[in-house]
């Protein structure tokens, strides 16, 4: 009984993903150098991919989860993101939307709340079946849409949202919903909804 909401007409045109031309070595100058080639080629939105978040290019996800611009990278996202527009582009940014590294400032704030670890990718994992959890990344993609005047949003890893058998949370009376899929559900409804407002 599911279907699809409609996606605007930008989504269905070629996109430049600087994941697979600059991976995490992002900065301000050298992407509207590529979006100034890129653009004449048909390519009228670019994706911020992993980097924009954090100095570390060593990839991994430790540095995920707060979700601030590097200053170092991107001195003025609004600015940038008004540059890019005026050459007649749209921007959209990465988040991987479950991950919680062991190095963010707000590891700590969700202890408790995780359904499993990612040892090797020094991440764990959010449990959207807290309402805290869920409320904390829906406001995190509004602020970041409404303060910089981004398109969209590449909202990445949604599939590591599951439960690890023998590892369940079973923390029911401090979660306002038993199953993690259904979660996972109100939480993407919960985000169009307050990105679509």
């Amino acid at each position: 009984g599911l279907s699809p909401e409609p996606a605007p007409e930008a989504a269905k045109l070629p996109v430049n993903s600087l994941w697979y031309s600059l991976h995490q070595s992002l900065n301000a100058e050298d992407i509207l150098c590529q979006c100034r080639l890129s653009a004449p080629y048909g390519l009228k939105t670019v994706i911020l991919d992993d980097g924009w978040q954090t100095e570390d290019n060593s990839r991994g996800y430790a540095f995920c989860g707060d979700w601030e611009v590097t200053p170092t990278k991107f001195a003025d996202m609004k600015k940038f993101v008004d540059a890019v527009h005026a050459l007649g582009m749209r921007v959209m940014v990465w988040y991987s939307v479950p991950f919680m590294g062991h190095s963010s400032k707000n590891h700590t704030r969700f202890e408790g709340k995780y359904l499993y670890t990612i040892r090797h990718l020094s991440t764990d994992v959010l449990d959207p079946r807290y309402k805290e959890v869920r409320e904390f990344l829906v406001d995190t993609y509004v602020r970041a849409v409404r303060d910089y005047g981004l398109d969209g949003l590449k909202l990445d890893f949604i599939d590591e949202f599951k439960p690890k058998e023998g590892k369940s949370n079973t923390d029911y009376e401090n979660m306002d919903c038993r199953s993690v899929e259904e979660a996972v559900h109100q939480l993407l409804d919960e985000a169009y909804k307050a990105l679509t407002a």
